[in-house]
């Protein structure tokens, strides 16, 4: 007996049996000549036999997976704190090139002079974007688990 079957909004069909329930599960709607309607597969004893042979994932209810979203949250506010101080030092640099940095720091040592301060403030501003994206996917994702029950 050939029968079709109704798989994300296209209709196959006819084949046998034997082809088709590789292709569906037990929610798939199917059909075959003298059937009033379409049903699902689960509910036909004729393809019970066939459908049982499928294997099921296992159930991931007893699994632990590995969190990282405080973690996260923790650098990335850290990584905040931390690219904004350099962008408030990247922005004297360049404001004031005159100014002797070397009575501050080794001059040679530390490689400031006026060029470092344009590097600096790019380097500043990109960290600056980051974190605060990356604090935002992680905090998001704090109060999506919250919202499901976890801790």
């Amino acid at each position: 007996m050939e029968y079709y079957y109704f798989l994300n909004g296209t209709q196959y069909g006819p084949m046998p049996v034997e082809a088709m329930v590789s292709r569906i599960d037990r929610n798939t709607l199917v059909w075959r000549q003298g059937m009033e309607n379409w049903l699902p597969a689960g509910s036909l004893p004729e393809l019970a036999p066939f459908l049982a042979q499928q294997v099921q994932p296992p159930q991931m209810n007893n699994v632990k997976l590995r969190d990282f979203s405080k973690t996260t949250k923790v650098f990335s506010i850290f990584g905040v704190i931390f690219s904004s101080i350099m962008l408030l030092i990247s922005i004297v640099f360049i404001s004031e090139p005159d100014r002797r940095w070397d009575y501050y720091f080794d001059y040679y040592y530390y490689g400031v002079d006026e060029g470092w301060g344009v590097f600096y403030f790019l380097l500043s501003v990109f960290l600056l974007v980051f974190s605060i994206i990356a604090l935002a996917k992680s905090s998001g994702a704090l109060r999506k688990k919250r919202q499901l029950g976890y801790r």
